[in-house]
């Protein structure tokens, strides 16, 4: 998912963050984009990813008791008991799903190695407290029903991730859409608007202030925020074109 914004120096990527193990992490669409660039923005920046997961209360004393309890009976590992009970509601669902997957990182993670080690200029579209704030903004019981919808569904978690990764390698939006409503988090309005729509409305605007640049621009973003209701072309105002 690589596309131009006609008329500007300015390409946007759909990635994925993280990709099933064993798999193709950076297509040749995805690899040439970095190389056709000459500055890198991101999502978000990377001042501090733990603070912005971390809970002001313990996970325990928030949520319901019930569903505490099917935490407790889901998760055999204490370790993993104590990870989530010092997380805030929404990322201990995000870590209920990824630790049912088998999975790696994703092309982000090289291409900010690559982006320090060639000194290309690098920029954010938010910060980790836009980020957290964004996350926070889902009600609590919208997200105490998504924590026990991805208990349940947590063996078919690695299923669903390897459609979305065919789907992304196959540029196909629609059906990345369709795999990720499938899930739990994805299925959740109130977590897509908090998570996707929200954001890419702050970010559509941040893109039209970079139109104007003459520097060759690659904007990395998860592929989801191209996808369904929403989408960061619809923010943008502006046909994205497939490179």
């Amino acid at each position: 998912m690589y596309f131009e914004i006609p008329g500007s120096q300015v390409r946007v990527l759909g990635s994925m963050h993280m990709v099933p193990a064993g798999t193709v992490a950076a297509p040749p669409w995805a690899a040439g984009a970095y190389e056709w660039c000459e500055a890198l923005v991101h999502e978000h920046s990377k001042d501090d990813a733990a603070w912005m997961m971390r809970a002001d209360r313990p996970l325990s004393a928030v949520l319901g008791i019930d569903t505490w309890r099917a935490i407790e009976a889901a998760v055999a590992s204490d370790r993993r008991r104590t990870i989530l009970d010092g997380l805030r509601p929404w990322a201990a669902a995000m870590h209920l799903t990824v630790w049912a997957q088998q999975l790696e990182l994703g092309i982000e993670s090289e291409f900010l190695r690559r982006c320090a080690t060639d000194g290309k200029p690098l920029d954010a579209l938010e910060s980790v407290a836009d980020l957290r704030a964004a996350f926070d903004s889902t009600p609590l019981p919208e997200v105490e029903q998504v924590i026990a919808a991805c208990l349940r569904d947590m063996p078919a978690a690695q299923d669903r991730l390897l459609q979305l990764h065919a789907a992304w390698l196959a540029r196909d939006r629609r059906a990345m859409y369709a795999a990720a409503v499938d899930s739990p988090i994805g299925a959740s309005a109130a977590m897509w608007e908090a998570g996707i729509a929200r954001r890419n409305r702050v970010w559509g605007l941040k893109l039209q202030e970079l139109l104007a640049t003459r520097r060759r621009t690659l904007v990395v973003v998860g592929a989801l925020h191209l996808c369904g209701p929403g989408n960061l072309e619809e923010c943008l105002g502006v046909a994205l074109r497939p490179v």
